[in-house]
């Protein structure tokens, strides 16, 4: 190499550390030389960060003068004699000023969404712009030849030497901007993609898994630790090394990312060459063939198809054509699949050794990265005979798990499961691909690619000095804006079903970052004294408003790319004050509708509006619009929401109540309502602030809350809501002017829906008084209220105006021709005439109106374009429709989602109750009857039957069906018209090419789910909806092993000539991982991760079979841990497999794990703000605790004593679960109570295909791209939920009169404060009772053995005799509950006199392998338990506790039991006459005990 300059020459002969580590003043003129030419380069560095192109382009253009040329930066970096510290700050140069630049664009390294190259046409200039976007394997070579000896030698690390380890980090930086920028892959014009290079990848990654091993790494002894311990600390000199490690984990986990890519690639290319080579599929034309020949056995309604357009009812058995299977199988045809989707697994089109050898391609053979890191490798670990045998990876992540860094220790613990879990891993990212082969979106696909260039472009020049270069940027970004948020919406996607898909496209190709990154570049406003921020930069200002516009649509309704954007946030909220911008409209997108998004930061952005609110007073309508979705989340409010939104709405004063109650005020809303279309023009001006606020109030009362609804009431009395609703364009001084139409049907639609949610749908008394007084104005006027004068009463006002409405529709449609005619028009081309108003969430599309511009522009476009506003006729679709009417939309809003759903709930609750109707009053409502009629019988065009209000649409067939049937219903008002038409329902007739489109569509879902399925099962996975566990249950067969682990390997130490260290035991390990439980900082899924591992630990049980296999382990560690008292109706070779294994083991295990931490780590675990961690706690708490291990029940106690509020902060979680489940139980009633409304029992149907998984009826969908929902129970209270879990906890820590912990479930002595579990329970069990039978009756045991765990909880914690306990149950209205359960629980036939049961199994309740009566029997077993344990001690002659019993207890109920007992077991002839207490009103005595049983059942 060529000798370095004099001063160079001058810090090597000096030492580097001492010459350039001190004061520059100190230096000599050398050192001083390199030390400025040094900061000089880092400075240079800086600058150029973050794609500084004004700054890159001065200093490229001048490179080599400046030293920073790219071979000059090579010669530095490699040359052996320059100090670490410059051929570090050239490390940095090479990144900023050769690689990343434009137009190198960062790479994607698992691409969710996938493209058939099937459709793709001959490669276009585009496509080869395209290629030269990321960095290609061609690129930098001599860069990349280098590093490899470099990096082979520095791979030996001693610790002390910090500038050489530094300059190793740099290096490695260096590898990961190769990485991200695509200098490891190379373009694929044929598949329009780039793929990873792995012979190149293999080259970098053996000298860097060399120097990530630490085991060989020198440090000498500090701090008193010792020479083998001193690498762990946490020091100066070791935090390099550690960064060093992490920084290669991460540079590893890039490669990992291109290995999983390749396997995902290459599973979609044999699955489209499935579709290619069986159906025939091949192009556009064959693909719309395909669809268009498929045939629907019977016409599918609206409701068979979600919004996507797959069909969601179950299966498609018995919806499409049946097919008629053979015993030979048949020919392989599209239409096979869409007969029956289950033919995918009867006559799969792949064959066998096509699986095998896709496997072979995926996991076997060559590795895609080293041998290392293959997963056959890896599994040859658990191979009986190498109890002993460590690979060589997994001992390198094990030593970094030892290390202090909890950042370290975090990644290498996840490493350690992902290597073990790469097959797992592998399904998990396939299920979650998006393959688009359905030629529309194709394109669309590579118009957004080629945008997203054109967009990152703009980004990089809107930093340009040259105005016209950033002008021009900024209309490209805007035109790319644009079409994306057009995209996103169903005129711009063709249909509605391509939106959900394109959403998905625009976030997986990353235009979500983009736009995010725009946002970021800043926009410089300014502010002035109690206003809102105004911009300085118009056309800046336009461009974030089309950013915020784009992400409103791109995110709105789709959850997979709201929890992509929430991540950014808070870039989108520092624009919430700044006017012209609709920064809050675009964050009520991103959490709208999305629970675990408002559960997250709903608190937090609720404070956060309110001061905003309180700072700038009623600016914004927007605002609080937000709080609106916050506070109502897919359609269920939020308790805790609306209380914190009440009590800050109460503390800001006139800032947020804004309601023009006083004459002025009101004088003065009437002047804004006369401008015309103010709502449209200045949606968040104050008239709309106003009715947000009227909304907001309405939002918070929802629920039937009942403080939120006295609270509202008090700021619009039903006076002030009467006055709005028939008044509305009447001065204070009786002078009626003329309002804009759309502004005054948007107030009366507000005040409607206030009145509907604070004063019908309320049970307050004073309120439902007020509703019921005579002359409140519902029917007439209190003469003595003068201001009334004149006013038509609320009911009148209605008649007249649904007549009205029904004239004024049928007029439209005769002028237009539609009358009578079907699928003229969409509803998309309907809206965007009729739109109106832009105002809110009312808008033509049901967006945020105002949130995003160009909402009301549609329609003038289409005006303007057939001849101008006063043009008579509108072309739409071919169809020339005539003018719509004035303010048409929203009088329909105002009819549809206001006035006919607060009628409803009138008739139903209020109007019976209510006394003294005249007989006008009562012909009155007959008028309404009779002109809602005329309205319901209109035919009119399909596509135009719908609204969209809040988001939601609203069917305006079902909604007037709904008010009329209410109306009429129980003799109300014409009781005939129920008879006539009780069986009447209306049902549209959906379009044939739309279910052939689903049909295919969904046939085509299936196929790909299956063959998932079939491969899965290949590598090992029996089940692909149970993916987690599989890394977790191996990474805890090696740990649980005894011994040390064979980490050092004494070759290796021999040759450097130092001593081996003493190998580590698997128990240090264990322990390692249980420190980042400590951290602040660990995420979430490392703790669970960590928690499953120890779980496992303790469930393997068996010390000297490390080698059982992992399946085995698996079953019997769910059958362990679950609490299923179902359980006792399993096999018998069920409960042999559990009960043959040795105690002692599992004692022996249970007390291991206790004494290295595992009860301290998961009881410190148990008050983690994160559900997810508290419940695999819990879980591990259960299997310590399992059998009853009193070593662990002591640590628990000596836990709770060790530091004040211990206690206290573990019951308060289980009395939030127990306070959560209580919630959902009262929503779970809600649900019944509609259910049965609408009279759908279905004998033997499942819950599962009713209620959803918050207990509201859902119907499980399949979306693009996302695999069909499984029909399940609840989790809120299923067998594996938090309660069963925290409950069964609570059990196990009373075990056996363990009288410390007996106790502390009424009062935590030492805290603070003090929860009561006890009564929490009494209360569960209060909210559950009346639910049983209800339970039953739709087919789910849940709750009945939810119940029984909720008993026996309460029986061990009053054993012993624990009299504390046993008082405050006799205290409470347990044993009330108790006799109900008694006396309602009774046992029923399950088969009909004379039938004889041929398959037990078909009475068996879902998901268990017993009938109602069964669990019914164990309720009563376990409720008698209970009784007996509370009569512990009686027999010490304290007649006190069975005397307060027996005052509980009815006797006929306790007879009724014995009687009918004796009869199911045949100690008593059935058909005897009994005593009478036994035929007593409610007595439990069947005519046929023995058919109450079904054959075969366990009792």
């Amino acid at each position: 190499a060529t000798p370095p300059p004099v001063s160079i020459r001058s810090v090597i002969r000096i030492g580097e550390h001492q010459a350039l580590g001190g004061d520059i003043n100190e230096m000599a003129p050398p050192q001083r030389a390199v030390h400025f030419h040094l900061r000089f380069l880092d400075l240079v560095s800086e600058v150029c960060h973050s794609r500084n192109e004004a700054v890159i382009r001065k200093v490229q253009a001048n490179a080599e003068g400046y030293g920073v040329e790219y071979r000059q930066l090579i010669h530095i970096i490699k040359h052996e004699h320059m100090p670490y510290s410059l051929r570090g700050v050239a490390c940095d140069l090479m990144v900023q000023l050769y690689i990343d630049v434009d137009p190198y664009q960062p790479m994607t390294f698992v691409t969710g969404t996938r493209v058939w190259d099937a459709f793709f046409d001959e490669a276009t200039d585009d496509d080869r712009e395209f290629g030269t976007m990321i960095g290609g394997s061609d690129k930098l070579m001599e860069l990349k030849d280098m590093l490899i000896p470099l990096l082979e030698a520095l791979r030996i690390t001693i610790v002390q030497e910090a500038d050489r380890n530094k300059f190793v980090t740099k290096l490695v930086g260096l590898v990961q901007a190769l990485a991200r920028f695509g200098f490891y892959h190379y373009y694929c014009p044929k598949k329009r993609i780039y793929k990873a290079d792995f012979d190149e990848i293999r080259r970098v990654l053996k000298p860097l898994l060399v120097i990530l091993d630490g085991r060989t790494d020198f440090c000498p002894p500090f701090g008193g630790a010792s020479a083998d311990e001193a690498r762990f600390e946490m020091s100066k000199n070791t935090g390099v090394v550690m960064d060093n490690k992490l920084k290669i984990l991460m540079c590893f986990g890039s490669f990992f990312q291109c290995a999983q890519n390749e396997r995902i690639t290459r599973f979609v290319d044999f699955w489209l060459g499935i579709l290619k080579t069986t159906f025939g599929i091949k192009d556009f034309a064959s693909t719309q063939r395909a669809l268009g020949s498929l045939k629907v056995g019977r016409a599918m309604s609206h409701d068979d198809l979600n919004d996507n357009g797959k069909s969601v009812a179950g299966g498609l058995s018995g919806v499409m054509g049946g097919h008629k299977r053979s015993q030979v199988a048949p020919e392989p045809t599209l239409q096979l699949y869409v007969d029956d989707v289950d033919n995918w697994k009867r006559y799969p089109p792949w064959k066998p050794e096509d699986i095998v050898g896709l496997s072979e391609s995926l996991f076997g053979g060559k590795p895609l990265l080293l041998d290392e890191f293959s997963l056959s490798g890896l599994a040859t670990m658990f191979v009986r005979g190498n109890e002993w045998f460590v690979p060589q990876w997994i001992k390198i992540l094990l030593d970094l798990v030892r290390y202090k860094q909890p950042m370290l220790k975090e990644v290498a613990i996840n490493f350690l499961i992902a290597s073990f879990s790469q097959n797992t891993n592998f399904i998990s990212s396939i299920l979650d691909c998006q393959l688009i082969w359905m030629p529309q979106v194709v394109s669309k696909y590579f118009e957004i690619r080629k945008d997203l260039f054109r967009l990152r472009a703009g980004i990089l020049l809107i930093g340009s000095p040259d105005d016209d270069v950033v002008r021009q940027a900024m209309a490209d970004m805007r035109g790319v804006l644009k079409t994306w948020e057009l995209l996103c919406t169903p005129e711009g996607a063709a249909s509605k079903m391509q939106v959900f898909e394109l959403q998905r496209v625009i976030a997986d190709l990353g235009c979500l970052e983009e736009i995010f990154k725009l946002l970021h570049t800043g926009l410089p406003c300014e502010e002035p004294e109690g206003e809102l921020k105004r911009p300085r930069d118009p056309l800046r200002a336009e461009l974030f408003d089309g950013a915020l516009a784009a992400l409103l649509r791109i995110c709105d309704g789709h959850a997979v790319v709201q929890g992509r954007a929430v991540a950014h946030f808070a870039v989108v909220a520092s624009l919430i004050d700044v006017d012209g911008l609709h920064a809050p409209d675009t964050l009520k997108a991103i959490a709208k509708d999305n629970s675990d998004i408002v559960a997250k930061i709903g608190e937090k952005w609720i404070k956060s509006f309110f001061q905003t609110i309180n700072k700038y007073g009623p600016k914004r309508a927007g605002w609080l619009r937000v709080l609106g979705v916050l506070v109502k989340c897919n359609g269920k409010a939020i308790r805790d929401n609306q209380a914190l939104v009440m009590s800050l709405f109460q503390q800001s004063g006139a800032n947020a109540a804004v309601f023009f109650k006083s004459d002025e005020e009101w004088d003065h809303r009437i002047r804004i309502m006369e401008e015309e279309k103010v709502l449209a023009r200045d949606p968040e001006g104050l008239l709309a602030f106003h009715l947000e606020a009227v909304r907001l109030l309405a939002i918070c009362s929802e629920g039937k809350n009942p403080s939120s609804e006295v609270y509202a009431a008090s700021y619009l009395g039903i006076e002030d809501v009467m006055k709005t609703l028939v008044k509305i364009d009447v001065d204070s001084k009786g002078v009626k002017h003329e309002c804009c139409p759309e502004a005054t049907l948007t107030v009366r639609t507000f005040y409607t829906t206030f009145l509907h949610k604070v004063y019908i749908e309320t049970n307050v008394t004073r309120l439902t008084a007020e509703v019921m007084t005579e002359g409140n104005g519902f029917w007439s006027f209190d003469p003595s209220k003068k201001h009334f004068e004149g006013c038509r009463p609320l009911i009148p006002q209605i008649c007249e105006e649904v007549g009205l409405y029904g004239r004024t529709l049928v007029d439209w449609w005769a002028a237009s021709g539609m009358l009578g005619k079907k699928g003229k028009v969409t509803t998309d081309e309907y809206h965007a005439v009729v739109g109106g108003s832009d105002f809110g969430e009312g808008g033509a599309n049901g967006d945020s109106g105002g949130a995003t511009p160009g909402n009301g522009e549609a329609a003038a476009d289409a005006v303007e374009a057939n001849g101008g506003k006063g043009s008579s006729t509108i072309m739409m679709n071919g169809v020339a429709m005539a003018e719509p009417p004035k303010a048409f939309m929203e009088w329909t809003r105002y009819m549809m989602s206001a006035v006919f759903p607060l009628m409803e709930c009138y008739f139903r609750d209020k109007y019976p109750n209510i006394k003294g109707l005249t007989v006008d009053e009562q012909l009155l409502a007959q008028n309404l009857f009779d002109e809602l009629y005329k309205v319901y019988q209109l035919d009119i065009p399909d596509e135009l039957q719908t609204v969209f209000v809040d988001g939601e649409v609203i069917d305006c067939y079902q909604t007037t069906w709904n008010l009329l049937h209410t109306m009429s219903a129980k003799g109300k008002v014409r009781p005939e018209w129920v008879r006539m038409h009780a069986n009447h329902a209306h049902k549209t007739t959906p379009d044939p090419m739309a279910l052939a489109f689903a049909a295919g569509s969904k046939a085509v879902w299936a196929g790909f789910y299956a063959c998932i399925d079939t491969i899965a099962v290949n590598l090992g996975i029996s089940d692909t909806r149970r993916l987690i566990g599989t890394g977790v249950r191996q990474m805890a067969m090696m740990l649980f092993r005894e011994g040390e682990v064979p980490l050092y390997e004494y070759s290796d130490f021999t040759v450097l000539g130092r001593p081996a260290p003493q190998n580590p035991h698997y128990s240090d390990f264990i322990m390692a991982m249980l420190d980042t439980s400590r951290s602040a900082s660990t995420s979430p899924k490392v703790l669970t991760d960590i928690l499953n591992v120890m779980r496992a630990i303790v469930y393997m049980y068996d010390p000297l079979d490390p080698g059982r296999p992992i399946e085995e382990t698996a079953g019997d560690w769910e059958r362990f841990l679950k609490f299923q008292p179902a359980m006792r109706a399993q096999s018998s070779s069920g409960r042999t497999s559990i009960q043959g294994h040795d105690s002692k083991l599992m004692r022996w295990v249970q007390d291991k794990s206790d004494a290295i931490g595992c009860t301290t780590a998961a009881l410190r675990l148990m008050s983690h703000a994160n559900s997810n961690v508290q419940l695999n706690a819990c879980t591990l708490l259960i299997a310590l605790l399992q059998g009853c291990n009193r070593r662990v029940q002591t640590t628990i106690l000596h836990y709770f004593l060790a530091k004040k509020d211990n206690d206290v902060a573990f019951y308060k979680s289980i009395r939030d679960v127990i306070g959560s489940t209580m919630e959902t139980l009262k929503d779970f009633k809600k649900t019944i109570k509609s259910i049965k409304s609408t009279k759908g029992r279905h004998k033997g149907s499942s819950k599962g295909s009713i209620l959803g998984g918050d207990g509201r009826p859902k119907t499980p969908k399949s979306t693009a791209g996302e695999r069909p929902a499984d029909k399940s129970p609840s989790t809120s209270f299923a067998r594996d939920s938090h309660i069963m879990f925290s409950l069964r906890l609570l059990q196990l820590m009373c075990k056996r009169q363990f009288t410390p912990l007996q106790e502390r479930l009424v009062r935590q002595k030492d805290g603070t404060t003090s929860h009561n579990v006890i009564k929490s329970l009494v209360d569960l069990i209060e909210v559950i009772q009346p639910l049983l039978l209800d339970a039953l009756w739709l087919n789910d045991g849940d709750l009945i053995v939810l119940t029984i765990q909720v008993v026996d909880t309460i029986s061990e914690a009053v054993q012993g005799p624990h009299r504390p306990n046993q008082r405050s149950i006799l205290g409470s209205n347990f044993l009330a509950i108790v006799n109900r359960i008694f006396s309602s629980i009774v046992y029923t036939p399950l088969v009909k006199d004379g039938d004889r049961v041929t398959d037990p199994s078909e009475y068996h309740v879902s998901g268990m392998e017993s009938s109602a009566n069964d669990l019914k029997c164990w309720l009563k077993a376990s409720l008698l338990n209970c009784c007996h344990s509370l009569l512990e001690g009686a027999d010490t002659g304290d007649a006190s506790y069975p005397s307060a019993m027996l005052e509980f207890f009815e006797l006929r109920n306790l007879v009724s039991q014995m009687v009918t007992g004796a009869k199911l077991l045949g100690f008593v002839d059935p058909h005897e006459k009994t005593h009478d207490i036994v035929t007593a009103p409610g007595a439990d005595d069947p005519k046929d005990p023995m058919a109450l049983f079904a054959e075969g059942s366990s009792n």
